[in-house]
C-alpha cells in the first residue's frame, strides 16, 4: 500500500532561485503541501528556461515545471502591505519556509525569523545563503559558480586531467551543481530541525551555507588536510586519468588502486607481458607508474567500443562505465527498467521527458501527483485558506514515549545498525549520529573497511596503522564500533538480535552479499516488522545493470555530467571532491528522516533503494530537459554560463602561481559596477557591451581584457573591492585555504574532536546551523572498540562470552 510520508506538512517556499526550488521540491515530492509565493512576473526559475522553441514564456520553462511539480503557486507583490501580510498570514499557518533570499531582503521586507517565529513559535524557517549568516562573508554576493568555485570544488575540477595549468584554469561543472547540492543539503537539515521541532516544543532558524554545503563534499581532501597535509595531491595530474578512449568516444574506468580489480583487467586484456612488471605489482607502483600504464590501456581499449567495454566489465566486476550524453542516458536500459524518466504532457509546454525522483521508498515513494502550476493559480484559494486557518500555538514535544527519556537532540533513542562503508553511507549515518541516534558501525578485521585501511599506507603523521585513516576519521565520527564475521552463522544470528532492538538498518555492499547472509530487507522485517531498511548502490537494487560497481567519481560518466562539463571544445571531465558520494549521502538522510517520521505517524517500516544514477540525474536535469523540449545539447563550454544569463563569467588569473579569480556578471548593473573598478577603460565602455547579448557575443574580447586587469592583482583583494561594487567575486579556493577558511572557521564548520589514538583533530563537521541545536560530535571508533560494551549491554552476553565469541573468530 502506497502512502505519502509528510503529508501532515504545510511548507511555504518562499524562495526566488534554484537552491530553495530544489529542497522544497524534495519536501513536494514526499507527500507535503508546498505553496510556491512568487513575483507578480514569477521567480527565477520561470525565467531560467529551456524553452520549447526558445521563445520565453514563464507558463514554459523547463526547470521551472521540474522543480514546481506537486506544489501550488501563488502571486504577491511584497512591495506591497497588503502582498508582504499574506505572507506572514502563510507562514503563521505553517510547518516550514525555506528561502534563499538574501537576508538584508528578508529584513527589509520584514519577514526574517524573528517577524515570522512572533506569530508561530511552531515554524521551522531555513535560510540558504551563499556563505550562511555571518562570518567576514555573510553577506557577500554569491550564485552556484562562485560557490562551488569557493568551496575548493572548482579547484579540483578537473581531477587528474589538468597537465598545462595556466591554459586549464579550475572549472565549474555544466549544469548549477551546487545549487542543488545545496537544496539538497538544506532539506535534510531541514528535517533534523523539524525532528527537534517535536522533541523541544518549538521551530528555529536553520542557517545553510551554500559554501559550507559544496565544501562538504571535499572530505576526502579536508581530512588529509588535518592528518597527512603531506600527501596532498597538486592540481597537476599526479595519478590515473579516469577518461579512456575507445571506439566510439569515452569511459571512466578506474581499475588500478585495488589488487583484485587489477587482475581481473590484465585479465580481461589477455595478460599482456607488460602488464606482468613489477613495476605494477602494488596500487602505490602502479600509481607512481600511471603514464607509463595509461597509453598501454589506451590502445587495448580504442579496439572497443564503449558498450562492448562497459559489458565486458559488468560481468567482470570491474569499475567501467560510459561516458553518456543526455540522449544516451534517456535510452538507459537500466533507467528505463526502473521507469524512472517522467513523460510529461503540458497543456503549454507540451509533450517533454523530466527525471524523476531521487530515492525510492518502497511504503512511501516520492510521486508525481500533479503538474507545476501556473503562475499564481491558486492565489485566491491559498490566501482564503490562510485567513480561515487558525494561527499555531504552543504543542509542546510531541516525539513518540519511548524516545523522549533518551535525550532532546533531534534523534536521541533511535538506533541505526550501520553496515555502510566506503564514503556515501558511513557520512549519511555520522549525519543521523550528529543529531543524536545510536549508530553501530558494524565491521570485520577479515575484510575492513577500504577507507580505514588506508590508513595502513598512508596513516596520520606518516605513521601507519589501522586506526590512523584520516579519511575514515572524518566519515565515521560519533558512532559505536564493532566487529562480527557474518560468514559465520553465529555473526549473522548477533547481528538479527541488534536488529530486533534498532529502527534503521543501512549498507551499500554489492548486489546479493546481505541476500546470502539471510539479511535482506524481507529478512529483517520478519525479525523487527517496522524497521527502516536503507541500500545504496551505483544503479540500485533492480534492473539489467543492477549489478554494476565502482567508485562515484567512475560511475559519474554514466550519468551525463562529465559530457557537459569542460573546456570549451575539450574532452567531458572528471569533477573534485569524489564527486556525486556526499550528494548522495545529503539525500540517503532525507529519505531516512521521511521515512522515520512517517514511521512515528504510523508504525510503519519501509525500504530505500538509493540509487546512485537516480540522484544524481535528478540534480542534473537541464540537459535532459533541452534535449527533450528542443533536440539540442549544447557544447561544453569550460566556465562560461551555459544558461547564457551572466556574462562575463570565467576564472581569471591572479597574482601567484596557479592563482585565480572566480568573476560572475549577473546583469547590466552589476556590469556597470565591474566597469568602476576598472576604472572605466575604454574597451569597457564599448556600448555593444551594454547589454547581455552584447557582452555574450563580446565574451572572447572581454575575457582577455580582463584577464590583464586580474593577472597582477590578489586574487582576495580583487574580489573584495569588486563584491563592494556589486559584482559577484570569490577567489578560487584551494582544499588547504578551504582548511584555513576564516569564513568557515568562524561559522563552526570545522570541530576539533579527540581520537583515542589520533589526538585532537580538526574535523570537517556537518553543514549548517541551527538556532536551538547543538549538533553531537564524538570520536571515531577504534575497530571492535564497543563489542563489549554492545554484546553485553544490549544483548545480555557475558563478558567472558564475548571473549569466547572472539577467539572464536565471530566478533573479528
Amino acid at each position: 500500500m502506497e502512502d505519502s510520508a509528510l503529508d501532515d506538512l504545510r511548507v511555504i517556499d518562499f524562495s526566488e532561485g534554484l537552491s530553495g526550488s530544489y529542497c522544497s521540491h524534495l519536501f513536494a515530492g514526499a507527500g507535503a503541501d508546498v505553496i510556491k509565493v512568487e513575483p507578480p512576473d514569477g521567480d527565477a526559475t520561470r525565467h531560467a528556461g529551456p524553452f520549447p522553441g526558445g521563445a520565453f514564456d514563464v507558463e514554459r520553462s523547463g526547470l521551472s515545471l521540474y522543480l514546481n511539480i506537486n506544489k501550488r503557486s501563488i502571486a504577491v507583490a511584497l512591495e506591497s502591505d497588503t502582498g508582504r501580510e499574506a505572507v506572514r498570514e502563510l507562514a503563521s499557518g505553517a510547518d516550514l519556509l525555506i528561502t534563499d533570499r538574501p537576508v538584508t531582503e528578508l529584513r527589509r521586507l520584514g519577514l526574517d525569523f524573528e517577524d515570522l517565529q512572533s506569530r508561530n513559535a511552531q515554524l521551522v524557517m531555513t535560510s540558504i545563503t551563499p556563505y550562511g549568516r555571518g562570518g567576514p562573508r555573510g553577506s557577500h554576493l554569491g550564485n552556484a559558480f562562485s560557490v562551488y568555485h569557493a568551496s575548493g570544488l572548482g579547484w579540483e575540477t578537473p581531477t587528474n586531467q589538468v597537465r598545462d595549468p595556466a591554459t586549464q584554469p579550475p572549472l565549474a561543472p555544466g549544469n548549477p551543481q551546487a545549487d542543488y547540492l545545496t537544496g539538497a543539503t538544506a532539506a535534510a537539515a531541514t528535517m533534523a530541525a523539524l525532528f527537534h521541532r517535536e522533541a523541544i516544543g518549538r521551530g528555529q532558524l536553520v542557517d545553510i551555507s551554500g559554501q559550507e554545503a559544496n565544501a562538504n563534499h571535499l572530505r576526502v581532501t579536508l581530512a588529509a588536510a588535518a592528518h597527512t597535509p603531506e600527501t596532498m595531491a597538486p592540481r597537476t595530474k599526479s595519478n590515473f586519468d579516469p577518461l579512456v578512449p575507445c571506439k566510439d568516444g569515452h569511459v571512466f574506468l578506474t581499475p588500478y588502486n585495488l589488487d583484485h580489480w587489477w587482475q581481473r583487467l590484465r585479465q580481461l586484456m589477455g595478460n599482456p607481458e607488460w602488464a606482468e612488471s613489477e613495476a605494477f605489482a602494488t596500487a602505490a607502483e602502479r600509481t607512481l607508474n600511471c603514464e607509463a600504464i595509461e597509453p598501454l590501456v589506451h590502445a587495448w581499449a580504442t579496439g572497443y567500443t564503449r558498450a562492448d567495454l562497459y559489458r565486458l566489465t559488468l560481468d567482470s566486476g570491474l569499475p567501467c562505465f560510459p561516458v553518456y550524453s543526455p540522449a544516451e542516458l534517456l535510452a538507459s536500459e537500466q533507467l528505463r527498467s526502473r521507469n524512472y524518466f517522467e513523460q510529461i504532457d503540458h497543456p503549454e509546454a507540451g509533450h517533454f521527458i523530466q527525471p524523476g525522483w531521487p530515492v525510492s521508498l518502497s511504503r512511501t515513494p516520492m510521486r508525481s501527483e500533479r503538474s507545476a502550476p501556473r503562475l499564481g493559480e491558486h492565489t485566491d484559494e491559498v490566501l482564503a485558506e490562510a485567513r480561515a486557518a487558525k494561527p499555531r500555538t504552543g504543542i509542546g514535544a510531541t516525539r513518540p514515549a519511548a524516545r523522549a527519556a533518551a535525550g532532546d537532540l533531534p534523534l536521541s533513542g533511535v538506533r541505526v545498525i550501520d553496515f555502510g562503508w566506503i564514503l556515501s553511507v558511513p557520512h549519511a549515518t555520522a549525519w543521523l549520529g550528529a543529531l543524536g541516534a545510536q549508530v553501530i558501525r558494524v565491521e570485520s578485521h577479515l575484510r575492513p573497511d577500504t577507507v580505514r585501511a588506508a590508513g595502513l599506507t598512508r596513516g596520520a603523521d606518516g605513521i601507519a596503522g589501522i586506526e590512523r585513516s584520516g579519511s575514515f576519521n572524518n566519515q565515521n565520527f560519533g558512532k559505536l564500533g564493532v566487529t562480527v564475521n557474518l560468514q559465520d552463522p553465529r555473526g549473522v544470528e548477533l547481528i538479527k538480535q541488534l536488529v530486533r532492538q534498532s529502527d534503521i538498518v543501512t549498507e551499500n555492499f554489492a548486489a546479493g552479499v546481505l541476500g546470502r547472509r539471510g539479511l535482506t530487507y524481507d529478512d529483517l522485517r520478519r525479525i523487527k516488522p517496522d524497521i527502516i531498511m536503507l541500500s545504496g548502490s551505483p544503479h540500485g537494487q533492480t534492473g539489467p545493470e543492477s549489478r554494476a560497481t565502482g567508485w562515484g567519481p567512475t560511475f559519474l560518466a554514466y550519468m551525463g555530467l562529465p559530457h557537459i562539463t569542460g573546456y570549451e571544445g575539450g574532452s567531458p571531465s572528471t569533477m573534485g571532491g569524489a564527486y556525486p558520494d556526499y550528494a548522495l549521502s545529503v539525500h540517503m538522510v532525507f529519505g531516512m528522516l521521511t521515512a522515520l517520521r512517517y514511521r512515528d505517524r504510523t508504525g510503519h517500516g519501509q525500504y530505500i533503494d538509493a540509487a546512485m544514477s537516480e540522484i544524481t540525474v535528478a540534480m542534473t536535469p537541464e540537459p535532459i530537459l533541452e534535449y527533450t523540449m528542443n533536440g539540442q545539447v549544447a557544447p561544453r563550454c569550460g566556465n562560461r554560463d551555459r544558461a547564457r544569463r551572466c556574462a562575463p563569467q570565467g576564472v581569471y588569473p591572479a597574482a601567484g602561481e596557479d592563482r585565480w579569480i572566480a568573476i560572475s556578471v549577473v546583469d547590466d548593473e552589476a556590469w556597470r559596477g565591474l566597469r568602476s573598478v576598472l576604472g572605466e577603460p575604454a574597451w569597457a565602455q564599448d556600448p555593444r557591451f551594454a547589454s547581455l547579448e552584447g557582452r555574450l557575443a563580446g565574451h572572447d574580447t572581454i575575457d582577455r581584457e580582463l584577464s590583464r586587469w586580474t593577472a597582477p592583482r590578489d586574487a582576495h583583494e580583487a574580489a573584495e573591492s569588486l563584491q563592494r561594487a556589486g559584482v559577484i567575486a570569490v577567489a578560487v579556493l584551494s582544499p588547504m585555504e578551504v582548511f584555513h577558511d576564516e569564513q568557515l572557521r568562524e561559522r563552526g564548520y570545522f570541530v576539533d574532536v579527540d581520537h583515542p589514538e589520533l589526538g585532537v583533530r580538526s574535523l570537517a563537521g556537518m553543514p549548517g546551523r541551527y538556532s536551538e541545536l547543538q549538533l553531537r560530535y564524538a570520536p571515531t571508533p577504534m575497530l571492535g572498540q564497543h563489542n563489549h560494551q554492545i554484546f553485553e549491554g544490549m544483548l545480555g552476553l557475558s563478558a567472558a562470552e564475548v571473549e569466547e565469541l572472539q577467539r572464536e573468530s565471530v566478533l573479528i
